[in-house]
């Protein structure tokens, strides 16, 4: 299966061993007889028809805004955009709801995954700060009924708020929220009860700052404070549902860093810095150190995949590490156009520019042989081997002719033997975001 690769004339060959890199160039080099739509020399096979397509959904101004998609056991496919929160039947594509978000929300910013009770939570942006963005108003909703079960001001209209630093996780009885980078960490009972905040050890060293900052996932949470005279960043772990500390440390020669990312998963691991990620074992030693990683990627187990070189265009190829020993298990090229998705919260990493936990899915973007259709090719990575345990082609569709059209994917994610795609067609009449399905073989 060949597709070329989106910013150059690129294609990739996915075989049984894994991903190959096949290069080609277009121009006076190229061979005339074989020569396909766009003047490139080879093409993709049509993509598989899709099982559904969801009512498009014109996009007003532009702008998708934060996309997530949601897919959990048992309930509706949910999507998050800058349209708003809706709801889709799995087996036919039809809305089931669409999210009536509460004064003073606006657009969603930001969203956590969906615990095991279907209970998931949207960040929005306040809709009476005028055009500065202010991602604080936290709404939590019950997925299979479309309901929004509470919501919270996490910070008045005069506050400062970053939307680039909000987070938001739900756990099987706590919700845990931060509006931005400089924010506190806010605590919450599944039911809205504000709970108490969570307080690191006493410290009384003067050459520490006074200011503790947190990152937090569905696991863990980190608090850290750098002591600039010492060199030393201090670090308390909690577990994020219980609230209990489970150790703290302090990282001697780190003190001017900062902890940049906490990732998702029972390893408990970090990135300090620009690109060094730590690996701390249950009493808070650093147990293995990866230089050099890229700021997003996939944890599948305790595996972390990461991409290799990643461009506004796409990457250069993929690697595995294992979490336990930051040993490399794996590397694989790719084509540049080629993204990587986690197919459990739909996530697309690069766009999002995070780590996210579930299964690794690779996507890359081609013309379908003779046509000028769109069509993308999925692959699901083994996490241990970095090898393609299935791939599909997809089909954007019989108007999506990639003359007159644009299509971008936003987000994938799978179940049931089904992968759904949330992608933004841009024409010239305007954007519209849809919903897709499509069989895994």
């Amino acid at each position: 299966m060949l597709l070329r690769g989106t910013g150059r004339r690129q294609w990739i060959a996915l075989v049984a061993g894994g991903l190959l890199l096949s290069a080609c160039t277009s121009g006076d080099g190229g061979d005339a007889d074989t020569a396909s739509p766009e003047g490139s020399t080879e093409s993709a096979p049509a993509g598989e028809e899709a099982l559904w397509r969801a009512e498009p959904v014109p996009i007003v101004g532009g702008d998708v805004g934060h996309t997530r998609l949601w897919a959990p056991d048992g309930g509706p496919v949910v999507t998050i955009s800058g349209t708003g929160v809706v709801g889709y039947d799995p087996l036919t594509g039809a809305s089931l709801w669409e999210l009536e978000p509460p004064t003073p929300a606006g657009t969603p910013c930001g969203a956590s995954e969906v615990n095991g009770d279907g209970i998931g939570a949207v960040m929005y942006h306040r809709n009476d700060v005028g055009d500065e963005p202010h991602c604080s108003v936290l709404v939590v909703v019950d997925t299979r009924g479309g309901e929004v079960l509470w919501h919270e001001e996490l910070a008045g209209p005069a506050d400062t708020v970053v939307s680039e630093g909000t987070l938001v996780t739900v756990g099987e009885s706590v919700i845990s929220a931060r509006p931005d980078d400089d924010a506190p960490l806010l605590r919450f009972a599944l039911d809205g009860e504000r709970l108490p905040p969570l307080e690191t050890p006493e410290d009384d060293a003067a050459s520490c700052d006074a200011r503790t900052s947190w990152e937090l996932t569905a696991e863990h949470v980190l608090a850290w404070t750098p002591c600039g005279e010492e060199d030393v960043m201090r670090v308390a772990a909690f577990g994020t549902d219980s609230g209990q500390l489970a150790w703290t440390t302090e990282l001697e020669g780190r003190g001017r860093d900062s902890l940049t990312y906490l990732l998702p998963g029972e390893e408990l691991a970090a990135t300090i810095g620009l690109d060094h990620l730590l690996v701390f074992d249950s009493a808070g030693e650093v147990r293995a150190e990866i230089p050099g990683v890229a700021s997003e990627g996939v944890v599948a187990g305790s595996v972390l995949v990461l991409p290799e070189g990643p461009t506004a265009a796409g990457t250069d190829g993929f690697v595995g590490y294992d979490l336990h020993s930051g040993e490399m298990l794996w590397r694989e090229e790719s084509g540049i156009g080629t993204w990587l998705f986690d197919g459990v919260s739909g996530q697309r990493t690069s766009f999002d520019r995070v780590y996210a936990e579930g299964d690794p899915l690779i996507l890359n973007e081609g013309i379908a042989e003779n046509s000028y259709a769109e069509v993308q090719q999925v692959a699901s990575l083994d996490p241990s081997t970095g090898s393609p345990t299935w791939d599909v082609t997809l089909s954007s569709g019989d108007d999506a002719d990639s003359r007159l059209t644009e299509t971008e994917p936003l987000a994938l994610a799978t179940r049931d033997s089904v992968i759904y795609q949330l992608a933004v067609f841009s024409e010239t009449t305007g954007n519209r975001l849809e919903l897709s399905a499509h069989q895994v073989p």
